[in-house]
């Protein structure tokens, strides 16, 4: 496929490569994504928080300071999205929308690993504050509906 051809790619994850294994994963994933399409990565990095801030984050109603402003700012013209899913809450619903504002056509594409993840991902006691997150976000978050 010629260069100008080449749909435009965004790989997005939310502080991804702070493990080893989740790195090596993205990075396969990017070199596989990039013989297909022109590819970029962004990392949705946390803010950094005080320890009062980052326990009032587990709160049903309170969002995980992330830098989504930033990432956003890094798109440009996207085809589509190609995404390593966490934890919704209001703010990474609100990251969509503005997304389907800004870009109306581009595809949103989630990984949704290990599926079903709810007994992978929250069956330890301090994992349960961020389960009780994506019971209420999960099904008002567009992406996990039409996309």
């Amino acid at each position: 496929m010629r260069e100008k051809d080449m749909k435009n790619g965004y790989y997005i994850h939310f502080d991804g490569r702070q493990s080893v294994g989740v790195a090596k994963k993205i990075d396969m994933q990017m070199e596989e994504l990039g013989h297909y399409f022109s590819i970029k990565e962004v990392d949705v990095k946390t803010v950094p928080r005080t320890f009062t801030e980052r326990v009032v984050g587990l709160l049903p109603w309170k969002s995980i300071s992330r830098d989504y402003a930033g990432a956003l700012e890094e798109l440009e013209q996207p085809d589509f999205l190609y995404v390593r899913r966490t934890v919704a809450d209001q703010e990474y619903v609100e990251f969509w929308k503005n997304i389907k504002q800004r870009f109306p056509g581009c595809k949103i594409i989630v990984e949704i690993y290990t599926y079903p993840y709810d007994k992978d991902d929250f069956w330890k006691w301090n994992a349960w504050p961020f389960y009780f997150k994506e019971k209420i976000y999960r099904p008002i978050c567009d992406i996990y509906k039409r996309f």
